[in-house]
């Protein structure tokens, strides 16, 4: 999953696609973004939330620092998974 630099935030709109950002983001933003969307991925995949659950839970409202503390209270799905959130 890579966002895509013509959105930003999402707004509740009814649509099912979020409404435009007002500007486009740079490389190094871009690049930021695609980080962190990665990282977020690789959360949910320790703690056992799918990307599309992630996705019907923001597009539900919850926003992404609910999602955070939905996941960090959730347990890893295995052992080793649970050692890797240590380091």
């Amino acid at each position: 999953m890579v966002a895509n630099a013509a959105y930003g935030p999402r707004q509740m709109t009814g649509k099912s696609q979020p409404e435009p950002a007002c500007e486009e983001l740079d490389e190094h933003k871009q690049a930021v973004l695609e980080q962190a969307v990665e990282k977020l991925l690789r959360f949910g995949e320790v703690v056992g939330v799918t990307p599309e659950e992630m996705i019907q839970m923001l597009d539900s409202g919850l926003t992404i620092g609910e999602l955070l503390n939905y996941m960090a209270q959730r347990k890893p799905s295995c052992s080793k998974c649970s050692r890797t959130m240590d380091h």
